[in-house]
């Protein structure tokens, strides 16, 4: 197998004169490898031409990959663990195979769809950031605003800026242009968020259809066009000291995803700088996930002032492991907590009216319908399974919600029938 080593000798002696024979003889490849070499300065990665076979899995894949389209616009926690996804195959679908076999192939989906977080750490040369801004100019006839196309290195952040007629594409390709010309060079990379100018349509993860004169572009100055993740409203910090990372913190909306201390760096005060770094871009507050085994995170956590809420088992997050939310309740606690409170009611109101159809739908299949087709082992049941996902409710607590909630699905159901 030809090795990146292979290629960079082949190009090191290209450039000192050699002929595509002479390489050949001297090196011991044949010359459409050396050839290869000279277009492209790393050998392509081995792919597959055709998918991997699943003989018995292959014909329920799209019934998975429905359900995990479905979960993307889901509540966090009403989205499937691999366990229901195999449940739902079996009893839905008559699926016979086993469930590791559907594990795997959750997991591997969700490996290549997973949003990934990096560095914000970029070489020289490597990646420059576009943009639209706006200024507002005096004319004549009043004033207007104008829009500017910006460019900078995520580097250096050398800044270019040109003031331009509209966003159109064709004024997009002439600030562009003589942003290359400006800085005297072409970047590796060219970002941008998702104009549509730019990008015709957006397609799944970061990839995109390109408008057609914005692709010649690219493919004219060798740059890829390269565009951020649509609709996540991340923010990434970084906490250096004299060039070396001592942590990061990732935020989304109130919530924390992620807030990671380097393993040879704690008790030195990054985690409490990167908390009050939160606390100061949340002032009304913001929430996180924490294991529940991790004691010493949660004392850190109640230690700078936040709380805890609430308990799981952990099946609504890829690691399965039990947690605990906590909160910072920030200037506003009453207002924060009442947002909170207003986000649980909207995930509510769809369960329960999932809830009543479903409690609708199974009557007609029972001996006797309605309040006295009532079964209290199977409610039992119910009440003993949904407690096990939040130990720290009651299950009489439970019980008590969960006839409520069957008593008021049956009077509907019965209401629909006169």
């Amino acid at each position: 197998m030809v090795k990146v080593d292979d290629y960079l000798q082949i190009r090191l002696l290209h450039r000192d004169g050699l002929s595509i024979r002479q390489i050949a003889r001297r090196l011991g490849h044949g010359r459409e490898t050396v050839k290869k070499a000279l277009v492209e300065p790393t050998p392509r990665p081995y792919t597959r031409t055709r998918p991997v076979a699943l003989p018995k899995l292959g014909a329920f894949v799209g019934h998975i990959e429905q359900i995990l389209r479905e979960d993307q616009t889901a509540p966090r926690k009403q989205r499937h663990t691999a366990t229901r996804i195999f449940q739902r195959l079996r009893d839905e679908h008559g699926y016979a195979g086993r469930y590791d076999q559907v594990r795997r192939y959750v997991a591997a989906k969700r490996k290549r769809e997973r949003e990934t977080y990096l560095l914000l750490d970029h070489p020289p040369a490597a990646r420059v950031e576009c943009d639209f801004g706006h200024i507002h100019v005096d004319f004549p006839d009043g004033r207007r605003p104008v829009p500017v196309l910006l460019a900078v290195w995520s580097y250096s952040h050398l800044p270019f800026a040109i003031a331009l007629p509209d966003e159109t594409t064709g004024s997009v390709l002439h600030g562009l242009t003589c942003a290359f010309e400006f800085f005297g060079c072409v970047p590796a990379e060219l970002w941008w968020d998702n104009p549509k100018t730019v990008a015709a349509a957006i397609l799944r993860g970061r990839d995109r259809q390109l408008n057609y004169h914005y692709a010649s572009l690219a493919s004219h100055y060798r740059v890829a066009p390269l565009f951020c993740m649509p609709a996540r409203g991340q923010e990434i910090w970084v906490a250096t000291r004299d060039d070396t990372v001592l942590g990061f913190l990732s935020l989304r909306g109130s919530w924390v995803p992620l807030l990671f201390v380097h393993p040879e760096r704690p008790g030195r005060g990054v985690g409490a700088a990167l908390i009050d770094l939160a606390k100061g871009l949340r002032p009304h507050g913001f929430g996180l996930r924490v294991h529940e085994a991790n004691t010493r995170a949660r004392d850190f956590y109640r230690r700078h002032g936040l709380i805890e809420l609430e308990s799981t088992d952990g099946s609504s997050y890829h690691d399965d492991a039990p947690d605990v939310q906590m909160a910072w309740l920030g200037d506003q606690p009453l207002a924060y907590l009442r947002g909170r409170i207003d986000e649980v009611d909207d995930e509510l109101a769809v369960l329960l009216a999932r809830r009543v159809a479903l409690t609708a739908a199974v009557q007609d299949h029972k001996e006797v319908g309605g309040h006295a087709g009532r079964d209290p082992e199977r409610e039992a049941e119910i009440v003993q399974r949904m407690a096990a996902h939040v130990p720290s409710l009651d299950p009489a607590v439970l019980a008590t919600i969960m006839h409520t909630v069957i008593a008021e699905s049956l009077a509907a159901w019965e209401k629909g029938q006169h």
